[in-house]
């Protein structure tokens, strides 16, 4: 953990490095006196050592955020002119609706996004979660998850074609999602956050929106293994391994990264980790609503 300024500029120093080295290692052939799999090791070593240090610069320069705004305004004194009132205790007025933030929360498959997001709703006020339309079949995992709304291929397509969607994925023929515009819209103006589940093709599109962009992702990839190999069929696990490891590298294009570590400790740190992101994010001077 990064507790003071001096430090914190030591962990981007040495974040620039790993991802230096990254990029050098990604650039060069590969010596073939050297195991494969100790190379993959290595590399990953670096990955996540880089994801970690970025983990702690984001949750230090949430915290900083928030002691400079601190620092702006005294205990009964509303921020940017906003009128008293206690947005957690159910009271909302216009200026508070105005400040209403849409959540991407993205992050390879595996990764405990549903837990974390699960967790979440159940301890913060105003926070909804939007069902993602899908045209994929149900799986029995879907039962212990968010919701999703099945739909067919026409009611799909006919939703898109309406502009019904913020954005959409679509996966060959037969696998497409989307994230419904009405729903987002209503909730966001009756004062509730939004919280949306997406891929990092979604993400990218609802951070152009003005949406706040939260990657979560596990300590390793021999983690996700062994997550997913308690869930799904060994074809199945390969496949969403393969698609993890071309995820897991774009967490760059998110504005917050967060390691979910395993376990009920893990997960209550990332919940934690979220709703101080939230928090910093609705003080953050000069942002604007999402454009929905």
């Amino acid at each position: 953990m990064i507790e003071s300024e001096q430090h914190y500029q030591i962990a981007k120093s040495e974040a620039d490095k790993f991802v230096q080295a990254l990029a050098e290692w990604d650039r060069y052939p590969v010596d073939p006196t050297v195991h494969p799999m100790l190379l993959k090791a290595e590399r990953d070593g670096l990955y996540y050592r880089m994801l970690e240090l970025r983990e702690d610069i984001a949750s230090y320069e949430v915290l900083r955020r928030s002691a400079e705004h601190a620092n702006r305004t005294t205990l009964n004194q509303a921020p940017f002119g906003i009128e008293p009132g206690n947005r957690d205790s159910g009271q909302r007025n216009g200026a508070y609706e105005s400040r209403t933030l849409l959540i991407a929360v993205t992050g390879p498959t595996g990764a405990g996004k549903d837990t974390v997001v699960r967790q979440l709703l159940a301890c913060t006020p105003h926070l909804r979660c939007i069902p993602t339309w899908t045209t994929r079949d149900p799986r029995p995992s879907d039962a212990d998850g968010l919701p999703y709304h099945f739909v067919t291929t026409e009611a799909f397509e006919q939703m898109k074609r309406q502009r019904g969607f913020l954005e959409v994925n679509q996966f060959g023929t037969k696998k497409s999602y989307g994230s419904p515009r009405a729903p987002v819209r209503q909730a966001l103006a009756e004062g509730d956050d939004v919280i949306l589940r997406v891929d990092p093709n979604g993400a990218a599109a609802l951070k152009r929106r003005g949406a706040v962009t939260i990657f979560i992702t596990p300590p390793s990839i021999e983690v996700l293994y062994r997550f997913l190999e308690g869930r799904d069929p060994p074809d199945e696990v390969a496949k969403r391994l393969a698609i993890a490891e071309t995820e897991m590298p774009r967490s760059a294009e998110s504005e917050y990264v967060i390691v979910n570590h395993e376990g009920a400790d893990g997960i209550r740190e990332s919940v934690l980790s979220v709703q101080a992101i939230l928090r910093a994010e609705r003080l953050r001077v000069g942002r604007k609503p999402p454009r929905i």
